[in-house]
């Protein structure tokens, strides 16, 4: 629980000195930094955002507790397209305040300090983009917590970081009417969707076995980057056959992420 604490207080501090930079100079920071803050991640013409899709489509086809018809026939008529549309529900807002975000706040990029734990260090900016503050918390969240660790302590999350961001502005001098409850809560809804499908084409990757990525890396470097970037479904087998953990893992999120999209479709008809 620190260390979610920690995080949180981490891109508060971000979120927050960033507004503060914008408000001293009188400037948009993705507006100056279009051309370096445009999204990579979840492009089209990123082959492998699009074979990521083609793997949870693949996935949520088998998933044993996916069979029923209703859910059959949304992922063979219309999980690609959803799923492709997910760009658009990253890009800035007029809505609320906008900041810069680290979005990639996975465990590979944080390091905590070895004697205080109050103190970490995020690296790799290389995603970042300009979003709303949401965005980028459950990014981090879903990332590197489980379904049942979040339905545990989600709200004490959002709330720890809404008070955070808000201690920030107080000692930067930015109105707390920067960004209310009202509307960062509305956000969290928006965010903890896109956070869930970004965790579905990430995690199957990153929770792959230790054992065979050695395996495939070292004896099979073509052939992975085949599998990254073409067609994931032989390595998914293989490592769904080899670690049981690994496809329960992996099987409770693309359940998580079917029900919420099913839950968003009805909620839109």
């Amino acid at each position: 629980m620190t260390q979610y604490r920690v995080l949180l207080s981490h891109l508060a501090t971000l979120h927050a000195t960033s507004i503060a930079w914008e408000r001293a100079e009188s400037f948009s920071i993705g507006e100056r930094y279009r051309e370096m803050l445009f999204e990579l991640m979840l492009s089209s013409e990123n082959d492998w955002f699009i074979t990521s899709i083609k793997a949870i489509v693949y996935l949520a086809a088998q998933h044993e507790q996916l069979q029923h018809e209703k859910y059959q026939h949304f992922i063979a008529n219309k999980l690609y397209e959803k799923l492709l549309k997910t760009e658009t529900l990253v890009q800035p807002t007029e809505r609320m305040c906008n900041v810069f975000c680290h979005r990639d706040a996975s465990n590979f990029n944080i390091f905590f300090a070895k004697h205080d734990a109050e103190r970490c260090c995020l690296v790799d900016f290389g995603l970042s983009t300009y979003s709303t503050p949401a965005h980028d918390i459950h990014f981090m969240l879903y990332m590197n917590s489980t379904q049942t660790t979040r339905q545990l302590l989600y709200q004490e999350f959002i709330k720890w970081y809404f008070d955070a961001l808000q201690a920030k502005f107080a000692e930067l001098g930015i109105p707390a009417t920067e960004l209310s409850w009202q509307e960062f809560q509305a956000d969290c809804k928006r965010a903890s969707l896109v956070a869930l499908i970004i965790s579905c084409l990430c995690l199957p990757i990153h929770l792959l076995p230790s054992k065979l990525m050695a395996t495939v890396r070292s004896q099979q470097a073509q052939k992975f980057d085949y599998w990254l970037n073409v067609d994931r479904r032989e390595l998914l087998d293989m490592a769904m056959a080899q670690d049981p953990a690994y496809k329960a893992k992996i099987m409770a999120l693309i359940k998580e992420l079917m029900e919420q999209l099913l839950a968003s479709e009805a909620q839109e008809s």
